[in-house]
């Protein structure tokens, strides 16, 4: 957290955003308990510090890191897996404008194998061999789909009468994040929106893949019919980097 934070606006920003993050309701509350959001949250932020090296013109050492925590990620929650969009984006700022398209293939190549190789290592139960999907785990990822969809279950009642979008973000407020980390996250958001100049862009990528992260996790999350709080978790990192920003000179 302090180092994805320190690459946007510095130490202070750092030091602000592990406080932010130390003092999180739901993240202590899951600090408590042996469950995959702790892990899911510390791959998702290593995943998104690696991109920005990489956007930074960092080499395939760090890439290859980052692929790994992409697998952690995935094996810690198979929707883990989409961080790896960020890695991918950082590929191709480096690349895209120089036309450096050898480049490009291998380094998705790199990023895939080395995912799926740490997932493969890491989550065993997805597999009945050595690259082949489980069946009976496919099937179990099927129905807990159906039932994040709102099929017809006795625990999808508790969520009856709920509004998709702003009932977890109501929660993300009070109970989650807490009223004034979430009102200097959304201010830290604006705030590297706001400045539209390209130079500022391309010197700092993480600015870009900060807001791009949080608006995925946005549009993944927030519509769907179950509101569960800890499915937010992985945009903390970016929400909290983003709101610490504030705190520095620069803002």
């Amino acid at each position: 957290m302090f180092e994805l934070a320190r690459l946007v606006g510095g130490r202070r920003a750092g030091l602000a955003a592990a406080f932010v993050w130390a003092t999180s309701v739901l993240a202590i509350q899951h600090a408590h308990f042996y469950v995959v959001e702790p892990f899911l949250v510390l791959a998702t932020a290593a995943v998104l510090v690696a991109a920005a090296h990489v956007a930074l013109g960092r080499g395939r050492v760090v890439l290859a890191l980052g692929a790994v925590a992409v697998g952690l990620a995935g094996a810690s929650k198979v929707n883990g897996l989409l961080v790896g969009v960020m890695l991918l984006a950082a590929i191709a700022w480096r690349c895209v404008p120089q036309r450096r398209w050898r480049q490009v293939a291998i380094d998705v190549a790199i990023v895939a194998a080395v995912a799926l190789t740490t997932f493969r290592v890491l989550q065993p139960y997805a597999f009945d061999g050595v690259f082949s999907l489980d069946g009976a785990w496919l099937d179990a990822m099927r129905e807990l789909r159906a039932l994040q969809s709102g099929g017809d279950s006795p625990i999808n009642v508790q969520w009856a009468d709920r509004v998709p979008v702003i009932e977890p973000l109501r929660h993300l407020v009070r109970f989650g994040f807490g009223v004034p980390a979430t009102i200097l996250a959304c201010a830290g958001v604006v705030g590297l929106m706001r400045n539209r100049r390209w130079s500022v862009w391309r010197d700092q990528p993480i600015r870009l893949l900060l807001v791009a992260w949080v608006l995925i996790c946005g549009l993944v999350v927030l519509p769907r019919w179950v509101t569960t709080m800890r499915y937010m978790l992985p945009a903390y990192p970016a929400l909290a980097a983003g709101g610490c920003w504030c705190s520095t000179p620069d803002a």
